[in-house]
């Protein structure tokens, strides 16, 4: 309805000319008598809608608001779907300053209150707003041109997001430089195609048509992309903080997406958006303030149809800058007297520095070896002042360094710090002085005189029992022999007793 209001409050200066041109009325005041204006409640023709007018608007029914489109100057063709006009009361719709409401039906289908909730009314009516003003401007540039006249004109609003319009127009050859300056300052020419007919009858050389289609410049695709990936401290304000940033440079938003996960280094954002070439700097700003440029690729397409020059189209992902890997690395092994303090003193010097503590652990040995393991990363601008002081925890026996050159030099990039502390070596180790000596000593006499008891306690229970037991069999068999020996000789055998 927006964009036909302002089509409407332009056509205006040529109404009284229009008018005079129409049959009976000669003047706006006689033109006006003959409407039939409606106040209360309304309906629409065919049941369509019931209007209940506030007293501050009339209606005007089909036919007396195509008369008056006419009249404002449009064409017959445009005001055909017209079902209705709100006129307002305290105006005449023919004075300089009169306007109106003009009704239509579009089938642009349904719209559920969840999609409602993420439209963004104001921009959609400013745009539509843009349109219509340019595409007026280009109506009343060729009907105010001496000899300029309108062939067809019409606005399709069907769906906002697709506004077009068309313009079919002559006008006179000595007449372009005006209409060619209106059509460079309406917008950019996309495409243009020039046919001159042969010369033959009932064509004339001093006039020139022209058919144009305006389009919005959203339709059209940038001719250059960059995709971007961005390391910042706080994906999520740093997000809102672009947002923001974006609206100001009047960027056109096409996909904005915040992914929060349970851990603060797990959120990302993605962000699609065209944005105007000279509305960039702003853009560009926004984005070096928020973060590190991880990486960075361009593309852009040949000079063709439809595509634009003069705006960028940027697909932003962000990242959490504590996800990137450092940008080099410092691995050092160390000796010191008093492992835990060192590995405490070096957490506390990361922390200090702005840096964090990735990884600490302590372990401790029977033997009295003591090895504790820090990792810790820091602001890259502070890596000499952090190498220097965690050498000063101990004696460094080795160190390697290492860089990975697919990380970004920036003001979010680290340095990080791999140390492994251990003490030193004992001349006695830890259980081997002479108290442990004699303790072992002891302990292993004991041992051994325990062992002897046992061999006793084995032979006086399991040894002796089989030992009396042989030897009873065995003088058995002794005198058993000693019998037999006397018998063989004739000696009398002594009585058993």
């Amino acid at each position: 309805m927006i964009r036909s209001l302002a089509a409407a409050a332009i056509a205006l200066t040529l109404a009284s000319a229009t008018i005079a041109a129409q049959g009976g009325a000669t003047t706006p005041e006689e033109f006006e008598s003959k409407l039939s204006y409606q106040t209360g409640t309304v309906q629409l023709s065919g049941g369509m809608a019931t209007i209940t007018l506030p007293k501050s608007f009339r209606f005007l029914g089909e036919q007396d608001s195509r008369k008056l489109l006419v009249a404002w100057g449009n064409p017959p063709e445009a005001a055909s779907e017209v079902l209705g006009m709100l006129v307002p009361s305290a105006t005449s719709p023919l004075s300089e300053d009169g306007w109106a409401i003009v009704i239509t039906y579009d089938e642009d289908g349904y719209v559920s209150d969840e999609d409602a909730k993420t439209l963004n009314f104001d921009k959609m009516l400013s745009e539509m707003q843009e349109q219509t003003t340019e595409t007026n401007k280009l109506r009343e540039t060729v009907r105010t041109t001496k000899g300029g006249r309108v062939l067809s004109s019409q606005l399709s609003e069907q769906d906002p997001a697709n506004m077009t319009g068309t313009l079919d127009f002559e006008v006179r050859r000595d007449d372009w430089a005006a209409i060619d300056a209106a059509l460079r300052e309406a917008g950019q020419v996309v495409s243009r195609n020039v046919s001159r007919s042969a010369d033959a009858e009932n064509t004339v050389d001093t006039k020139i048509r022209l058919q144009i289609t305006v389009l919005d410049e959203a339709q059209l695709a940038p001719r250059e992309a960059v995709t971007t990936q961005l390391a910042v401290p706080d994906v999520a304000t740093q997000y809102a903080k672009v947002l923001e940033a974006l609206r100001t440079a009047g960027a056109r938003v096409l996909q904005s997406q915040l992914n929060e996960q349970e851990t603060r280094n797990n959120v990302t954002a993605t962000l699609a958006f065209d944005v105007r070439r000279d509305s960039r700097a702003g853009v560009d700003k926004a984005l070096a303030e928020a973060g590190d440029v991880v990486s960075r690729s361009v593309t852009r397409s040949t000079d063709t149809q439809n595509t634009l020059d003069d705006k960028v189209r940027l697909s932003l992902t962000m990242i959490d800058a504590d996800r990137l890997a450092p940008r080099e690395t410092a691995t050092l092994g160390m000796e010191s007297a008093d492992v835990e303090k060192a590995k405490e003193a070096i957490e506390a010097l990361a922390l200090s520095l702005g840096g964090r503590v990735v990884d600490s652990t302590l372990s401790r040995e029977t033997s009295g070896r003591v090895i504790g393991k820090v990792i810790a990363d820091v602001p890259l601008a502070k890596a000499m002042e952090m190498v220097t002081k965690t050498r000063q925890q101990g004696r460094v026996q080795f160190r390697r360094d290492a860089r990975d050159e697919n990380v970004p030099a920036g003001s979010l990039s680290r340095y990080r710090v791999d140390v492994t502390l251990a003490n030193e070596e004992l001349i006695v180790e830890s259980g081997q002085g002479l108290g442990s000596r004699i303790r072992e000593g002891l302990r292993t006499s004991a041992a051994g005189l325990l062992w002897s008891v046992q061999l006793i306690v084995v032979g006086l229970f399991l040894v002796a029992p089989w030992a009396l037991i042989v030897w009873l069999v065995w003088r058995v068999v002794r005198r058993n022999r000693k019998k037999n020996a006397m018998a063989r000789s004739g000696a009398p055998v002594p009585a058993t007793a």
